[in-house]
């Protein structure tokens, strides 16, 4: 029956979620399979894998965000003080200092 279902959505392109039936026959079979007693421990172990997932997710969109930042102020220029230019790029106009000295 299960089969039959799946195979007429692939069929028809509607590949989606378990309707009502189809999630009772999977509790069904998951209970047949691991039993009551695993059933709570087997929840805990999806709750936290699904945690930890969403936490990867959220960590890496927070790096990447951080690097986006990062590259962003890199390519920023910088605005030029007179201490910053190296020597040789020093500006052609004498400074008062020079003037001074010459006059």
């Amino acid at each position: 029956m299960l089969a039959h279902i799946l195979a007429g959505r692939a069929q028809a392109g509607l590949l989606s979620l378990p309707g009502h039936s189809e999630w009772i026959i999977l509790l069904v079979i998951v209970l047949l399979l691991f039993g009551p007693k695993k059933l709570p421990q087997l929840s805990r172990a999806i709750g936290r894998s699904i945690r930890d997932f969403k936490r990867g997710l959220g960590d890496i969109k927070d790096d990447i965000e951080r690097a986006g930042e990062d590259d962003e102020e890199e390519s920023r220029p910088s605005p030029a003080r007179k201490g910053d230019l190296p020597k040789g790029s020093q500006s052609a106009a004498p400074s008062s200092e020079t003037d001074e000295k010459n006059g």
